[in-house]
Formats: structure tokens, sequence, C-alpha cells
């Protein structure tokens, strides 16, 4: 009997020996049917889960005769891929033992990959966001810091006005009014920084 639908389909005895897949099942495998018929699913492991993964699987399973999750398994051609599979028991209604597990399972790459590209870009925003936040945090505290500047710059004009090259603090007012120009070129950066400015314009062919 055939089966087929968009889903990778398989169907186990009570001892997990496949009995019957889909076609779609070998397409996203990679085996053919004759390939798996007798086979475990363990044919199809990746190795990317540990023994305590499938412990939880079938602990589940058998308590509630249904387990779904994401799966990594590898195709035929060693491909490690994701897939979302779902496993449902077949119980014996006159005494209840298992006699199939049925399984469905699709191919979740692409949805994976969207996720990941979704993960990137708002990991973008929030680095941009961050800056965001630096460049008006600069941006205030150069403006503060401008304004003190204008004040040491300022006092220390009056100062050399009041004093010639030959005053003992003549040489001091100039280094102090030097590191507070030096200071003010600084604070023109933060700014242009926070408004998003070109620093250092140059003219180019």
């Amino acid at each position: 009997m055939a089966f087929e639908t968009h889903l990778g389909m398989f169907i186990a005895e009570a001892d997990n020996r496949i009995v019957q897949v889909n076609h779609t099942f070998t397409e996203i495998t990679g085996y053919s049917e004759a390939e798996v018929l007798g086979q475990t699913p363990t044919m199809l492991s990746s190795g990317y889960h540990d023994a305590d993964f499938y412990r939880a699987m079938w602990q589940q399973l058998n308590a509630h005769d249904r387990w779904q999750g994401e799966v990594w398994n590898q195709r035929k051609n060693g491909e490690v891929y994701p897939q979302w599979l779902t496993i449902s028991v077949v119980r014996n209604n006159d005494d209840g033992e298992v006699t199939h597990y049925v399984a469905t399972l699709s191919d979740i790459t692409h949805r994976k990959a969207a996720e990941q590209d979704r993960e990137h870009l708002q990991a973008q925003l929030n680095q941009a966001q961050k800056m965001e936040s630096v460049g008006r945090l600069a941006g205030g505290v150069a403006h503060d810091f401008n304004n003190m500047l204008g004040v040491i710059l300022g006092h220390t004009e009056l100062a050399l006005l009041q004093t010639d090259e030959n005053h003992d603090l003549y040489s001091d007012l100039k280094e102090i009014q030097k590191a507070a120009k030096r200071s003010a070129d600084t604070t023109k950066q933060l700014l242009a920084f926070a408004r998003k400015d070109i620093i250092s314009p140059k003219k180019i062919d």
C-alpha cells in the first residue's frame, strides 16, 4: 500500500524495524525504499544528539503515545540537516501492546536559515540602537564639555592679556590654552559623531 503526502513518512513495527516509507521520505533522506526497509531509524542518526536526548524522547513517547520536536539527522550523502519529526504510537485494541510507530518528518533547512537571518538582522538592529545611544551620550557629554572649555579658554585669554612673555605664568597659560584647544577639537569630533557628520571631509577626484 502506497501513501503520499508533502511530509516524509515511515512506519516501523514494535521492534523499531521500518516496514514502509513514502516517496517524500526517500527524497528527503536520499535513501531508496529498499535501503531502509528492515532497518531501524537509527540509520538516519547524525550523532548530533546525545543519549539523554533520545532517552527523553522515548520516555515522552511511552508516556503519551506521541513525541514531536526538532531533530538533526543525516542524509545518505552525509549532509546533516534539521527536520521536524512527529512520532505516534499505534497500540493493539485488545491489550494495548505497541504494534507500530508512525512517523512524519519535514525538512526545515530553509526555515532554520530564515530564522538565522532574522536573528542576524535583529543583532544588527540591536547594535545600531546601541550605537545610536552611544552617539546621543557622546553628543551630550561633548556639548557640556565644550561649554566648560569655552570658560577655560576665555579666562586663559584674559590672563594672557594681563601678562607678557617674560611673566612666570605666561608659558603655563600658553600650555593650558593649547591643551584646551586640542580638547575643543576632540569635542568637535564627538559632536560630529553624534550628528553622524563627516569628521574630516576631503576633496576627491
